[in-house]
């Protein structure tokens, strides 16, 4: 929105402010000064736009991130850990619920020769 008037009385300016608009032209005005104006607002328009479909695109990743925080029980034998209600569960399931986190499963190096030792039997590694 512009306005185009001829009052530029402070009240009549503090109302137009609650508006909130692109631009206000106070006659007589020249064709130059609405052609700038003009394109003022329309450029404004245009990032306020952009900003309003940043804004909804953050508010709709926010509500998608889950956070783990806080102290989390974990068993040092076999890394179950216990939820809020004490319950044990496998690590893998607890950070699935709480967190956008999915897993793949293979073997780090030590744990690596060790299985294939007990499967193949010490005598071959």
């Amino acid at each position: 929105m512009v306005y185009l008037t001829g009052y530029s009385d402070p009240a009549t300016v503090e109302r137009a402010q609650i508006s909130a608009p692109y631009g206000y032209i106070v006659k007589p005005f020249t064709e130059r000064e609405l052609e700038v104006t003009i394109s003022i607002a329309l450029y404004r328009q245009q990032i306020d736009k952009e900003k309003d479909r940043l804004l909804t695109d953050l508010q709709r990743a926010l509500a998608q991130i889950k956070c783990l925080s806080g102290m989390l029980p974990i068993c040092c034998r076999c890394k179950r850990v216990r939820d809020d209600q004490g319950y044990w569960q496998q690590i893998e399931d607890y950070i699935r619920q709480h967190s956008e986190a999915d897993f793949t499963h293979g073997y780090c190096p030590e744990c690596a020769k060790i299985v294939l030792a007990e499967a193949f039997g010490n005598s071959r590694l």
